[in-house]
């Protein structure tokens, strides 16, 4: 639907709809959380709350990365409507232009509507700054938001209705020949043997999630960006290896850390990259336990020092580091 006057026979004002498989109340936690915006925007790579306290209120200011082919700028945004499963909207640069969701229940799911509305404010704005040229920038905005809408709207559709999120056990597993001989309910320092070496995995890598991780927490080109990669110096897109190591990272602590005896990391040494992850790779993983130590000032806990590395399916390392993890020791009384 488009509503009033136009540049160059562009609205002022436009907005869409689509059906999405999910209630209303849950929709509205993934769309207003602006942190996740750079997953659906094909403009704003990331966003983030000034406050996180006053995350999602009315009131409440955020700042927003975009990029197109031509620039990258920031823009200013606070929250104006924030009605949790009806409807979920904030102006950028005081009250230039309005932009939001609106929801309502439909069947088993929820009719959601993005809108967007170049307000009065924003049009005197733009004709006292562009002069001339206002009449161009103001169309070049309206073909952005004609454009994103519909591509916002069904990607977040995409991830609204796609699978589940499970925990990675359910669909990755130990490879090696042997594992430990305690779960790891009931896994402690002393199992945790010098010498000892396991494999876990695997875990698939997408085009998809190669993007949205980048553009959420690290939106270079070359991760964020498929049709430039292609150009980049890897000739292709490539993980960030951030990215890799959050995937590797989900593999070691679901089947290598204790769940009753971790008493968290005092860092990693050496982290390294020796080879880029591309969509379409799988990834497993291999410990070595390298040393395992009581402490001397704490009897009750020991040191780990764990080599880890994150190998693709052809067995190449793509990652490797070494780890050192604080163990509770098994109680005896």
């Amino acid at each position: 639907m488009c509503e009033g006057g136009a540049v160059k026979d562009l609205p002022y004002s436009h907005q869409e709809s689509v059906q999405v498989e999910m209630a209303p109340e849950a929709l509205y936690d993934l769309v207003s959380d602006v942190a996740r915006t750079g997953e659906w925007s094909p403009v704003c790579a990331s966003c983030w709350w000034d406050d996180d306290a006053e995350a999602g209120q009315v009131g409440a200011w955020f700042t927003g990365r975009n990029e197109t082919a031509s620039r990258t700028w920031e823009t200013r945004s606070q929250v104006v409507a924030a009605d949790r499963g009806r409807e979920f909207a904030w102006t950028v640069g005081g009250n230039l232009v309005r932009w939001g969701f609106r929801l309502a229940p439909a069947g088993s799911g929820t009719t959601l509507t993005e809108t967007w509305e170049f307000r009065p404010e924003g049009l005197a704005h733009f004709q006292e700054r562009f002069g001339e040229d206002a009449p161009a920038q103001i169309a070049d905005r309206a073909h952005q938001a004609l454009d994103g809408i519909p591509r916002t709207l069904t990607r977040i559709k995409e991830i609204a209705e796609g699978p589940a999120t499970t925990h990675a056990t359910a669909t990755t597993r130990v490879l090696s020949n042997t594992d430990f001989a305690a779960p790891v309910e009931d896994r402690w320092f002393e199992d945790y043997v010098p010498g000892s070496v396991y494999e876990f995995g695997r875990v698939a890598v997408s085009e998809q999630d190669i993007v949205a991780f980048a553009r959420r927490y690290d939106p270079q080109a070359i991760h964020n960006d498929p049709g430039w990669a292609t150009t980049g110096p890897f000739r292709g897109l490539i993980a960030s290896g951030v990215h890799t190591m959050a995937l590797c990272m989900r593999l070691y602590v679901d089947h290598y850390i204790s769940r009753v005896a971790s008493l968290a990391s005092p860092g990693l040494d050496e982290v390294r990259w020796p080879r880029p992850v591309r969509p379409g790779d799988k990834l497993h993983l291999r410990v070595t336990i390298l040393e395992a130590r009581l402490s001397v000032s704490k009897p009750d806990r020991g040191l780990v020092h764990t080599f880890v590395e994150g190998l693709d399916q052809h067995d190449q390392v793509v990652l490797s580091f070494t780890a050192m993890n604080f163990f509770a020791r098994r109680r005896t009384d």
